[in-house]
């Protein structure tokens, strides 16, 4: 009966230990999903986390937001410190004449531009970061490319000087009949090209140094080009050029010789030659391979036609034409391919430099013509595979070699030409 009693005594204690247990436990959890029960200071009491580290509980109600973005690793005042907007104030200075209303961008666009008057700007509502600056204003050339570093918060002020300058403006002209010639180039060379609209009339947009004035080019595709050097112009807001062209044409198309693929686009050029032998560009166009090009109304004279292959290796081909009557003009330009020619001029008395040197063909047409270098050295690229000989222009007034082959299989045909002997050396 005693033992019985011990039993009863100590399940009796042992549901009060466990009802206490679960109370504390209970009181606990209700306080905490409140909010309300106070937690020891930071540091006293730590978590486990799985690195091995600990995290302090949180604080006080009162305190729970600013812990739980420290919580989440990020810093508010940092944060907000970091976007922070910058601004820039630009003082101006004019070179000669008075600055009015300028204009300013930011690239990337940014900002907000105002105080845009008597020669200061100002850029407000900037984000922090790197910037292209642009400045222009009436009657001065503009400033690009200025780089500007804004700092979070930061009022930048900065001073530039402006240079005066001049925005030309006129009209594009046929020389004979004053008839207005529109979609003529006019180039300011070295600073900017615009087109004459349907009226003939040409205006830059914005100004540009008055040193442009003395360098300028004028084309047309049916017209020569006029190059204006230094030309006293009067008034630049009222200027007319004047295109002039003649009554003879040339027509010209690229014959396949050999097995490599012609480019898709060409450039040809005709270069009047002046009764001094000087040379000077008349006509500029970029045609389709596969059709004709077609140069009309030039001036009669002597010219010699360039054809090359702009963003090629392709060396360029040159052909003499004679413009000498309203009867068009017909040129053919052979497009070889395939190996690369090095040879060397030899003679008793030197090398002829510098000496035209050209590969022909059995029907004596030439295929690829170049010019001899220091020490009588030529070079032809892409010379096709075939039975050939070199025409070199050394005597009176050339000689033809003997025929050579060259094989499809070589990358390098190398050869050395006698021209005492007027024979290739074996």
């Amino acid at each position: 009966m005693a033992l019985r009693r011990e039993h009863f005594f100590l399940c009796a204690l042992f549901l009060l230990a466990f009802a206490g247990t679960i109370l504390l436990v209970a009181s606990d959890s209700v306080l905490e999903a409140f909010g309300l029960r106070d937690e020891p200071e930071a540091g006293a009491r730590g978590a486990t986390v799985p690195n091995g580290g600990s995290t302090p509980h949180a604080l006080h109600v009162e305190g729970t937001a600013r812990n739980a973005g420290a919580a989440d690793g990020v810093n508010h005042e940092s944060a907000a410190a970091a976007t922070k907007l910058a601004s820039l104030e630009v003082q101006l200075v004019a070179d000669s004449g008075q600055i009015g209303t300028v204009q300013a961008a930011l690239n990337p666009p940014a900002g907000v531009l105002s105080d845009n008057r008597s020669s200061s700007f100002r850029i407000s509502d900037v984000p922090p970061g790197r910037y292209r600056l642009a400045i222009w204003a009436t009657g001065f050339q503009p400033l690009r490319g200025e780089m500007v570093d804004l700092q979070p918060g930061e009022a930048r002020k900065l001073q530039f000087t402006l240079a005066a300058g001049v925005t030309p403006r006129g009209r594009t002209v046929d020389a004979e009949t004053s008839i207005p010639v529109a979609n003529a180039r006019v180039e300011f060379v070295g600073h900017t090209v615009v087109t004459s609209d349907a009226n003939g009339e040409f205006q830059v947009p914005w100004a540009i140094p008055f040193s442009a004035l003395e360098d300028m080019v004028v084309s047309h595709p049916e017209y020569d080009i006029i190059a204006l050097k230094r030309h006293a112009w009067g008034d630049t807001n009222r200027m007319q050029i004047g295109l002039g062209r003649g009554k003879g044409a040339v027509l010209g198309r690229i014959t396949q010789v050999g097995t490599r693929e012609i480019p898709p686009e060409a450039r040809v050029r005709a270069y009047l030659t002046n009764t001094d032998g000087t040379r000077e560009l008349r006509r500029e166009l970029t045609f389709r391979t596969e059709g004709e090009f077609s140069m009309a109304r030039m001036t009669y004279g002597a010219y010699v036609l360039v054809l090359d292959f702009p963003g090629t290796d392709l060396p360029s081909r040159s052909e003499d034409v004679h413009v000498g009557s309203p009867a068009a003009m017909e040129v053919v330009f052979p497009f070889a391919g395939g190996i690369r020619l090095e040879g060397t001029l030899r003679a008793r008395a030197g090398a002829p430099l510098p000496t035209r040197v050209e590969l022909i063909g059995e029907d004596g047409q030439p295929v690829l013509a170049v010019t001899s270098g220091e020490g009588g050295v030529f070079l032809m690229e892409a010379a096709p595979a075939g039975r050939w000989r070199l025409r070199v222009h050394w005597g009176l007034p050339w000689f033809n070699t003997e025929h050579f082959e060259i094989s499809a299989g070589e990358p390098v045909q190398l050869m050395e030409v006698d021209c005492d002997k007027k024979l290739i050396v074996r």
